[in-house]
């Protein structure tokens, strides 16, 4: 993406960021985007790349064996 998209996909993310304050949507929007553990960290959150995949329910692997649960 050019420095203009880059710049868009920014400003787009501070929107959302505003309007969607305590609604719990950021973080959704930082891991889709890529940049979950950047800022994360960077504002003091101890967190690490396995704690951005949810695990994946246990009936869903009984019921398709070929699932395998979410691990890095």
């Amino acid at each position: 993406m050019g420095r203009r998209g880059n710049t868009l996909a920014k400003a787009i993310e501070h929107e959302r960021r505003v309007k969607l304050a305590f609604e719990f949507h950021r973080f959704f929007d930082l891991v889709r985007t890529g940049r979950a553990l950047e800022v994360l960290q960077a504002k003091g959150y101890p967190i690490t790349a396995n704690k951005l995949l949810f695990p994946i329910p246990q009936t869903t692997i009984d019921t398709n064996p070929a699932i395998k649960q979410n691990l890095l």
